[in-house]
């Protein structure tokens, strides 16, 4: 079996697939060697070498021609038996859309496929979304991968989605004619067999073509020779069932032609010339021109309503749509016609890079801005909807006369001929997800700027490039229609002409210099504007209007100024996609599939500043934006290297809004593990018990859309020690608990007593209010894991349950210098009692430790007096001087503190 390229199969096999849930690990027939594969067996070996990203993105199946999954892994690779007979799919899949592209975390990983010793697939480092690749014992015709050699004659597929190749010997006219059936037939011709987008139209194609002889295809195009073309035959729909469709291939002839460009009527398509037809200025039989129109009936007559859930990048990356999830359109058919006497040529991306775009969601290139999509409201604002969309041009219909000629190999509409966009098309609509209820006016136009075709051709007029309908929104609750309103009058632009250009700036002023973004109102977008945008995001003393408004969500973000950015770079020449960032306003789109996960990790109490890690296994941020409580900013300093991503940062010491973004928008690389980015310097010591925690986030990604941001968990810097213990005296047996006398008759302190000798603990606790089941004062030591080296001190308040807590009431102590996983000792020291010392390290944060229990203790009962009938445990009372010893030198002090 000789190895093929990957491809996409055909739709109807395909179809089958976009159920399944791909399992991993799932049963297979591993072997090591083709020796343990049996008699009628092949052996499918499958290595998968593994980047920095594979196991969180990398997927792949293997399945048979009735979708019965042989095996699948995340990422690893296997061997796998398989019948001789079966036809075989791999497929893998890489869920970020980069393929095994290392980055900069590592080297870039592969995949390898082998068929009995034969490699049938293989790729290395980005190779895109997927790579599906079809081997093994296949039928003829059954995909691009085992299609059916063509030559001149008729044939007779014997299944819808029959595929062929040919590859002309000639280069010239050739008709495909599928019209001797009685179902509805359709022809595709692609140029290639790997990574081509098969739907049921015109998209991903070559040419296309479901009508020319009534419901039956028939497709005339021009050909080259020597280069190699897939033929589909299949039906529309389902049409033909399991019924063989009928179909010839046969050369037309060369196309002859005047060839001198100097003619009037120079054909750029022409194979053979013919001087005597060249025609030259002057000449009255010289053609006008080309001359576009849009059909308004038939943009009037398709339109209608439909919601579409979103999932795709491609239509938020195309202007297709203004967001995810569940968006409602308006489709319509756009039918644009070329009614002059001379082709409107565009030609090939090869020969014109810059008008066209490669476009990976539909698999081939788009000739960018050749229809225009506008929604007006009743003022004749344009409504911040529309999108210029790219096609590949082509003849669709020739119904009044003239001949096709052109494909997406080599574009244009020949005279009399048409070009149809049906309202079934992806991208075919407008989104209206966020637009009000009203009447609106909704502008088809073409080539509305009058540009010449690519051999310098002018239409012969330009008022009947513009097609337009009004219609009603009407919302009523959750429930949404559009109807078409009759007796629409033509709209007329802001300085009254019909269909003209004049537009409303974003203050209100026809043709007025109001720029949206310019916020020091020097009509050119300048450094200076970010500032004030980046000031305004976190101090929050803007308010929010159109010309400022940059993503229209009634609120201003980081997001802003990164879209004012976009611009710059945009009218700095750095920008070389297609989008136009300088459409200010623009829609604001949130993406819900990308999240990133803030905490705060690192906490230095010397310098007093904190670090903020990102994990962002799926999403490079252009910028970020969150709010910070429990910290009193004094500044903030980006972690990245400031030569790749150089930020522009503000923040507000009241409110503790902090924003960040990459004027050289070099996105922050994606984390699968956290890594620091942030750090911030705070002015005063975070209080006891206090938490540090992030909210309010706005993050946006290198697509500027607004993604999820989340905190992990909130920071507190230090770790907390749960501790019980019992005061002999203080307990009473009857309630299970101690009495608070020394807090009834107000002899409890409000600041820590510790601060004397023999303590001389110099902490600064203090609390405003005593609780009043508060029953004294206890020093906490956190010691090494002998006991003997006092690392931390803390105060803490003993509780009438017997649990300590810190001064902000907070259950526990608090020790900020512990480390975690780190065993420790915990020392109690009363005032008027022995201390007790845990018998058994622990770590911190910990559970409940009751020093109740003897075994809890270092010196066991020996340390502790029995309480309740003995069923608990005390500390024991006396040492008054707190030396750790009971003598008649504590009863002396006693006696002289009641005197």
């Amino acid at each position: 079996m000789s190895p093929c390229l990957p491809i996409h199969l055909p739709l109807r096999y395909w179809q089958p697939f976009l159920i399944v849930v791909f399992l991993f690990g799932a049963a297979a027939l591993p072997c090591q060697s083709w020796a343990q594969c049996t008699a009628g067996q092949a052996t499918v070996v499958i290595t998968v070498v593994e980047d920095y990203w594979a196991d969180q993105e990398t997927t792949w199946t293997l399945r048979d021609q009735n979708n019965n999954l042989l095996g699948s892994g995340t990422p690893e690779g296997t061997t796998i038996c398989v019948p001789t007979t079966a036809c075989l799919t791999f497929r893998i899949a890489d869920s970020y859309g980069d393929g095994l592209d290392g980055g900069s975390q590592s080297a870039d990983g592969s995949f390898t496929v082998t068929y009995n010793g034969t490699v049938v697939s293989s790729g290395q480092g980005n190779f895109g979304s997927e790579v599906i690749a079809q081997f093994g014992t296949c039928s003829a015709g059954i995909s691009c991968a085992f299609p059916i050699t063509a030559v001149e004659g008729v044939y007779t597929a014997a299944y819808a989605d029959t595929w062929y190749i040919f590859t002309p010997d000639t280069t010239g006219q050739f008709i495909f004619d599928a019209c001797a059936n009685t179902c509805n037939t359709s022809i595709w011709l692609y140029n290639n067999c790997a990574g081509i987008n098969i739907t049921d139209n015109q998209e991903g194609s070559f040419s296309y073509s479901s009508s020319g002889c009534g419901n039956q295809a028939q497709l005339t195009i021009n050909l080259q020779a020597g280069n190699t073309y897939y033929i589909r035959i299949g039906d529309e729909g389902t049409n033909c069932g399991t019924n063989p469709i009928n179909w010839s291939l046969i050369y037309d002839g060369p196309i002859v032609g005047c060839m001198n460009p100097s003619a009037c009527n120079y054909s750029p398509l022409a194979t053979v010339n013919d001087p005597s037809m060249c025609l030259f200025s002057g000449d009255p039989n010289c053609p006008d021109g080309p001359d576009l129109t849009v059909l308004q009936s038939v943009l009037a007559s398709s339109i209608y309503y439909q919601t579409r859930n979103n999932t795709s990048s491609c239509y938020i990356n195309e202007g297709c749509m203004n967001g995810y999830g569940t968006r409602e359109i308006i489709r319509f058919t756009t039918h644009i016609k070329n009614i002059g006497n001379q082709d409107y040529f565009i030609g090939s991306p090869s020969s014109s890079p810059g008008q066209f775009e490669w476009d990976g969601c539909h698999g081939h290139y788009h000739y960018e801005g050749y229809a225009e999509y506008l929604l007006y409201d009743q003022d004749g604002a344009a409504i911040p909807i529309g999108f210029k969309n790219g096609f590949c041009v082509l003849d669709l219909e020739c119904e009044d006369g003239g001949t096709a000629k052109y494909s997406c190999g080599n574009m244009g509409i020949s005279a009399q001929c048409g070009d149809i966009y049906e309202s079934s098309l992806n991208c075919q609509w407008i989104d209206i997800t966020n637009v009000p209820a009203g009447i609106y006016t909704l502008v088809v136009r073409v080539n509305w700027d009058n540009s010449p075709d690519k051999l310098g051709r002018y239409e012969t007029t330009i008022s009947n490039n513009w097609a337009q309908v009004c219609i009603q929104i009407t919302r009523n609750g959750s429930n949404t229609s559009v109807s078409v309103v009759s007796g629409c009058s033509p709209y007329v632009d802001c300085a009254g002409q019909i269909y003209g250009s004049a537009k409303i700036d974003c203050g209100g002023t026809c043709m007025g210099n109001a720029k949206a973004g310019d916020l020091n109102a020097d009509t050119s977008y300048t450094n200076g504007d970010r500032v004030l945008y980046m000031a305004a995001v976190v101090q929050h003393n803007l308010a929010t209007a159109n010309c400022n408004d940059l993503n229209n969500d009634d609120t201003l973000t980081v997001t802003d100024p990164i879209l004012l950015n976009a611009c710059m770079h945009q009218l700095s020449g750095n920008h070389t996609d297609a989008d136009d960032h300088c459409e200010l306003p623009t829609y604001n789109v949130q993406n819900p599939t990308d999240t990133s996960w803030f905490r705060v990790v690192n906490y230095d109490p010397t310098t007093q500043y904190l670090d903020v890690y990102l994990r962002s296994p799926m999403v490079h941020l252009l910028g970020y934006q969150f709010r910070i409580s429990g910290i009193d900013i004094l500044s903030v300093e980006s972690l990245l290297p400031a030569a790749e991503y150089a930020v522009h940062s503000s923040f507000n010491a009241l409110t503790g809004d902090i924003a960040l973004f990459s004027t050289h928008e070099v996105p922050i690389p994606r984390y699968i593990t956290p890594e620091p980015i942030l750090r911030i310097y705070y002015a005063a010591p975070i209080n006891d018990g206090e938490m540090v925690c992030l909210s309010n986030f706005t993050t946006v990604n290198d697509a500027y859309q607004e993604t999820i941001g989340l905190q992990e968990t909130c920071f507190t810097p230090y770790l907390n020690a749960q501790l019980q213990i019992w005061l002999e005296g203080a307990y009473n047996n009857t309630l299970g608990a101690m009495d608070t006398k020394l807090n009834d008759k107000d002899l409890l302190p409000s600041v820590q007593p510790f601060n004397i000798d023999p303590w001389n603990y110099t902490g600064f606790e203090a609390i405003g209010q005593i609780p009043v089941n508060m029953t004294d004062w206890v020093l906490v030591e956190l010691r090494d894991s002998l006991g003997s080296t006092t690392i931390e001190r803390r105060a803490a308040l003993l509780m009438s349950d017997g649990t300590l807590r810190d001064v902000q009431g907070n259950q526990g102590v608090n020790f900020y210098t512990a480390d975690r996983d780190t065993p420790y000792r915990l020392i109690v020291r009363p005032r008027n009692h022995l201390a007790v010392m845990t018998a058994n390290t622990i770590q911190l944060p910990s559970a409940l430790y009751n020093f109740a229990l003897p075994a809890n203790v270092v010196g066991g009962v020996d340390m502790l007096r029995p309480l309740a009938g003995g069923t608990t445990y005390g500390l024991i009372a006396g040492d008054i001087d707190a030396n750790g010893i009971i003598t008649v030198f504590d009863l002396n002090r006693y006696i002289a503190h009641l005197a």
